[in-house]
C-alpha cells in the first residue's frame, strides 16, 4: 500500500488549516493524497471538506490518542468509522501507531 502512494506523478501539499473553501475558489477537482494531521480539528476539517466537487483518492487521517483520554479517543475513531464512508472511502490500513489511510470506494486497489 505505502508503496502505491508513493508512485503519484506529483504530489501536492495543501493546507486545510486555514479553510477548505480555497480548494474549491482555485478550482481543484482532484487531488491525489492529503494527509490531514491538524492536532484535533480533524474532524471539523472533514465536515468542512467540499465533497460535492472535489475527488481525493486517498487519505492519511491522523488518529489522535490524545491525552491519555479513552472516551475522546474513542469518539475520534468512531466519527472516523462512521463518516468516512458516508462519503464514500474505505479504511485500508491503520500505520505508524497513530495514522488510518482510506481509499476512495470507487478505485481498484
Amino acid at each position: 500500500m505505502l508503496q502505491s502512494l508513493t508512485s503519484f506523478k506529483h504530489w501536492v501539499c495543501v493546507c486545510l488549516f486555514v479553510n477548505v473553501k480555497h480548494i474549491v475558489i482555485a478550482g481543484w477537482t482532484h487531488i491525489d493524497f492529503i494527509s490531514l494531521d491538524t492536532e484535533l480539528t480533524e474532524p471539523h476539517i472533514l465536515i468542512a471538506f467540499p465533497w460535492n466537487t472535489v475527488k481525493v483518492d486517498y487519505f492519511l487521517i491522523e488518529r489522535n490518542t490524545c491525552c491519555n483520554n479513552d472516551a475522546l479517543n474513542a469518539k475520534r475513531l468512531a466519527f472516523l468509522q462512521i463518516f468516512m464512508p458516508l462519503v464514500g472511502y474505505k479504511h485500508m490500513e491503520y500505520i505508524f501507531g497513530i495514522d488510518d489511510i482510506y481509499m476512495r470506494a470507487d478505485l481498484k486497489e
